[in-house]
């Protein structure tokens, strides 16, 4: 008797330490305290957030050299889970606001976290109204799976949270913005679940995105952003697939809508874009920063951290901080 409670007691004890470090392990893989976790999803959202996304989304058009690619803070990026992100404002006229928009590609517990309810609050500024739902409906092409050749349309409907925050400029002045939020995995369109983290698993990659304009006393926010995802996420959801891996590898969201290059050969694409690269690749590879031999490529990395939304500069001011640039 004496020997089986003495091998009870060591059964519990094995237990219990097994228990304890697969908990660590578990722990050390999810907050990637032993380094970056790698994911050929997680790089495809990533080269696709960063290269391919469209220059020109019907009365938006937006400069390539106004982009923000990247977190350069490594602090700040490894909080938000950023692996990949773009910050980019789509410039429209005078019937159209400006819409800024801000893609982050990450793991779920991680991406899943931070929004704009909770960060955007805990920075400063002030939610006006509470959480809403908007839904676009659209049609994706994307490739036949029997066919890669050949592309079948798919009808979604996209779903996104929005609220209305104050936030105050350098000078102290006040603007009202709405902000669009919501997620997209591999397989499926974007989701606003209110609990992200446990719609997906831990280490599942997935996208994150904000789309944010200016409140206005005439302007009917929510309509302006529907009108623009109902043309940008047909672009843009092609691209998030899993499968994008490079600039020269997918059909270009700007371009001829024939799917052959200027030279007339046909293009396939991994991605499964519904147009090819055109002005935008050249606007992109023209605009591109020059390394030297030798040169870091880390130096051109530029971050903002999201929510950060100030009204449009006019011409007088923004050419005044360029004198004030050159002359330093």
């Amino acid at each position: 008797m004496e020997f089986i409670k003495n091998r009870s007691i060591f059964l519990v004890l094995f237990l219990c330490v097994a228990g304890v470090l697969g908990a660590m392990y578990y722990e050390g893989v999810a907050t990637e305290r032993w380094g970056e976790m790698r994911s050929e999803t997680l790089e495809s959202f990533k080269a696709a957030v960063e290269e391919a996304l469209p220059m020109t989304v019907d009365a938006w058009k937006a400069n390539v050299d106004e982009d923000v690619i990247g977190i350069e803070n490594e602090d700040v990026r490894r909080v938000a889970g950023a692996y990949g992100s773009l910050a980019r404002r789509y410039r429209g006229s005078y019937e159209n606001p400006d819409i800024h928009i801000n893609i982050t590609c990450g793991f779920s517990r991680n991406v899943g976290a931070h929004t704009p309810d909770v960060c955007f609050v805990g920075s400063g500024n002030e939610q006006l109204d509470s959480v809403e739902k908007l839904s676009v409906g659209y049609i994706v092409e994307l490739p036949d799976p029997n066919d890669p050749e050949k592309m079948i349309p798919e009808d979604r409907i996209a779903t996104f949270n929005t609220a209305v925050f104050r936030g105050w400029d350098q000078n102290g002045n006040s603007y009202d913005q709405r902000v669009f939020w919501g997620w997209k995995d591999a397989e499926e369109g974007w989701q606003a679940p209110r609990f992200p983290r446990m719609k997906w698993q831990p280490n599942e990659p997935i996208c994150k995105m904000y789309v944010s304009l200016l409140e206005t006393k005439d302007g009917d926010t929510m309509k302006v952003a529907e009108e623009f995802l109902k043309v940008f996420l047909p672009k843009v959801d092609p691209l998030l697939n899993g499968k994008y891996h490079g600039l020269k590898s997918a059909l270009y969201a700007d371009g001829n809508a024939e799917g052959e290059s200027t030279s007339g050969e046909p293009l396939t694409s991994d991605g499964g874009a519904d147009a090819v690269m055109g002005e935008a690749e050249d606007e992109v590879l023209t605009n591109a920063p020059v390394l030297e031999d030798g040169e870091d490529d880390s130096s051109l990395e530029l971050g903002i951290p999201d929510g950060t939304l100030e009204p449009e500069k006019d011409a007088k001011q923004e050419k005044q901080e360029e004198e004030d640039e050159f002359t330093l």
